[in-house]
């Protein structure tokens, strides 16, 4: 579980300095409730919260997430190329932010934080969505095969995602898998 004074603090700091995409420069009264764990496991933590605080005469309440990363996990097959950050949080809010772009329906990362001093952990911000429920499994499977395709159809060019792209040759994908299992094979 998260700490909501020091998430606070945090959220406090960053509004101070303008440095807060979340919070508006004159926010006031910030306050973390209604903390939540979603999921859990080896690799990270999940947490929805409600963020409230004052703008103006008026009180505003946005419902977040709160993605928190183990330091000692690695990517899956450390698959990293020179160009690209290692960081799981910074793939994942660029990414998140590269679909968002081109109109690709996903949640809106608002920050990422890499200094585990504020929470123990690096973590990652972003809007909480709620899943729309739709009558029928036919028409579910329909929703996700035409969201699945419309993923699989963007131009990694357009999106700018560093760890997204095109390989050069048909088989790099493949002998790059191959690489790292065999080393993977070789340190057990």
């Amino acid at each position: 579980m998260f700490d909501s004074k020091r998430l606070e603090d945090y959220l406090r700091l960053l509004e101070h300095y303008g440095k807060s995409s979340l919070l508006p420069t004159n926010a006031r009264a910030i306050r973390v409730q209604n903390i939540r764990k979603l999921t859990g496991g080896m690799a990270n933590n999940v947490y929805s919260f409600c963020l409230k605080f004052s703008e103006g005469d008026s009180e505003q309440v946005r419902n977040l997430v709160l993605k928190g990363y183990n330091n000692r996990v690695s990517l899956w097959f450390g698959v990293v190329h020179p160009d690209e950050d290692a960081r799981q949080y910074v793939r994942e809010y660029d990414t998140l932010q590269a679909l968002a772009r081109v109109g690709f329906p996903v949640p809106q990362a608002y920050l990422y934080e890499t200094d585990s001093f504020f929470l123990g952990y690096p973590f990652l911000i972003m809007r909480h969505e709620i899943a729309v429920q739709e009558k029928g499994t036919r028409l579910k499977l329909i929703s996700f095969a035409n969201t699945l395709a419309a993923l699989h159809n963007l131009d990694l060019n357009k999106l700018g995602i560093k760890s997204l792209r095109v390989p050069k040759e048909n088989s790099e994908f493949a002998r790059e898998r191959l690489i790292l299992l065999e080393t993977l094979y070789e340190g057990n």
